[in-house]
């Protein structure tokens, strides 16, 4: 916060390429013992987006129709866990997957097109689901994945945000920073 705003006055290309890194850098947090749980307890297996190796994970039987959850920025797959036992008992099965530089999943940055992309490739694999419940970013991208013609048919979109520069200048003023 001290930084940003002076870079931006006496060095505005390095102010910029700061601001890039530090945009597209989702922020790490531990996971929660509850979250290890349903790690334990998942089908793990992975996918390869743009050389980042993506976690991806399952509970429940194969063949049974299934809801995929997207998660937000900074997130994991596992935040959605209060959903699964419901889910399970009512013969579900669950995807999620973590996105790009989220969770255990490989890279230190992300753009919505990796995330969009790792999105097309579990569905490529998985086939349509019954559902698809995207949180904040997830939202974003699960939108995105439609209008370039992914077959999702219902999406729950929890808390998604709607105005990119709305986005962009929440995380200015984070930084202390103005528009560059």
């Amino acid at each position: 916060r001290w930084l940003f705003p002076r870079l931006e006055k006496y060095a505005p290309p390095l102010a910029t390429r700061l601001f890039v890194q530090l945009f597209f850098t989702p922020l790490h947090y531990g996971f929660p013992d509850k979250e290890m749980e349903w790690i334990k307890k998942a089908e793990k297996s992975d996918l390869l987006v743009n050389g980042k190796r993506i976690q991806t994970y399952s509970w429940g039987k194969s063949g049974r129709p299934y809801v995929l959850f997207v998660h937000g920025w900074a997130g994991r797959a596992t935040q959605f866990r209060k959903f699964f036992p419901a889910l399970l008992e009512n013969e579900f099965r669950i995807v999620a997957f973590d996105g790009p530089a989220h969770g255990k999943s490989g890279g230190k940055r992300a753009t919505i097109i990796e995330f969009e992309k790792a999105l097309r490739e579990l569905l490529e694999r998985e086939g349509e689901p019954a559902c698809v419940v995207a949180h904040s970013f997830g939202g974003v991208v699960s939108l995105m994945g439609i209008s370039n013609g992914l077959s999702i048919k219902k999406l729950i979109n929890i808390s998604s945000p709607s105005i990119g520069d709305k986005i962009i200048k929440t995380f200015l003023k984070a930084v202390n920073g103005t528009w560059l």
